[in-house]
């Protein structure tokens, strides 16, 4: 995330209301986890530090140097959540609605699979559509891991970032960075494991925060949709209508006298606009201001204003998607 990220570790960045890692924990929680490792590397104990009063039972991993999506899940698998049946896994970059009951039901039913992937419908052509399901609802393909029932593949589906692990799969990983999909489920697909799908109900929401034009993207995203249950889980935070759409003001955030939010802007507690000021599509953290110099400097551009300055935004959300995906 380059510059959002100097002060704040990726899952505490403020994402549509909160810490981006809180969306995350309340769904472990509505699924009825009560136990959740937690991998940290940058800016580690400003994570702790923010979780610390967290009802969960959290058990941290330390990574000095980064493990990879597999690396990391092996080494909390190892520190402490060895013994389970399963494992439910989730991406700490992305965003989404949907529960994750249906993926632990799904993962539950009669046989013994290796994993379990909850994936989302994509239009022909996306970039996140990277993984091959049959008719049966068996994972076939991972990008360029094809099993040996990749001729019957009959959907195609983009990966959420949850996902449930059997000991199987954990216990394959090897030594070291490495990648879940190449280090352990190309494998054992290969070896005729299942890995089934589950699927998102359609119309979900997901976001991958994975960029600071991801990031500013979500906040647009949730801006323009209708005022659902999302802002009932953000109490007071009050929705501004403007010429070029919605702005979300925040408790503990201030609009100056005269002050225009024209659309696409999202201040946080503590984030302030100074009066007679105007402002566009514009995240605004708690500690900074928009001011006469940020909007003769920035004014009509895109972007995220921190305490530190701002980080304008160019570039399609889609940048970079089929990296972030898997």
């Amino acid at each position: 995330m380059g510059a959002l990220s100097r002060l704040l570790p990726k899952p505490l960045l403020p994402t549509c209301g909160r810490p981006l890692i809180e969306w995350s924990l309340e769904a472990l929680s509505a699924a009825g986890v009560r136990e959740v490792g937690v991998n940290t590397h940058h800016l580690a104990h400003r994570l702790r530090a923010a979780l610390d009063e967290r009802p969960e039972r959290l058990l941290w991993s330390r990574e000095e140097t980064l493990q990879g999506t597999g690396g990391g899940l092996r080494d909390l698998w190892r520190a402490g959540l060895r013994g389970a049946d399963e494992l439910l896994a989730l991406n700490g970059d992305a965003l989404f609605d949907f529960a994750l009951a249906p993926l632990l039901a799904r993962h539950r039913q009669p046989g013994a699979p290796a994993a379990t992937l909850m994936l989302r419908e994509v239009a022909p052509g996306d970039p996140f559509g990277r993984v091959g399901v049959d008719a049966e609802g068996r994972v076939v393909r991972i990008a360029e891991l094809r099993g040996p029932r990749a001729g019957e593949e009959a959907l195609v589906g983009a990966f959420t970032g949850a996902q449930v692990l059997a000991p199987v799969a954990l216990d394959a990983l090897p030594e070291g960075p490495c990648d879940i999909f190449r280090a352990a489920l190309g494998g054992l697909m290969d070896a005729g494991a299942e890995v089934r799908a589950a699927w998102a109900p359609r119309g979900a929401r997901w976001e991958d925060i994975g960029t600071p034009a991801r990031y500013l993207h979500a906040h647009r995203d949730l801006l323009a949709a209708p005022a659902d249950a999302w802002w009932a889980r953000l109490p007071g935070c009050a929705l501004v209508e403007g010429a070029a759409g919605r702005s979300a003001v925040m408790p503990g955030a201030a609009v100056g006298a005269g002050a225009r939010l024209h659309g696409g802007a999202w201040l946080y507690p503590g984030a302030r606009v100074a009066p007679g000021r105007a402002l566009g599509e514009v995240v605004v953290w708690g500690g900074a201001t928009w001011g006469e110099e940020e909007e003769a400097r920035w004014g009509g551009a895109r972007g995220v204003l921190t305490p530190e300055g701002f980080v304008e935004v160019s570039g399609d959300r889609a940048e970079g998607a089929a990296g972030a995906a898997l």
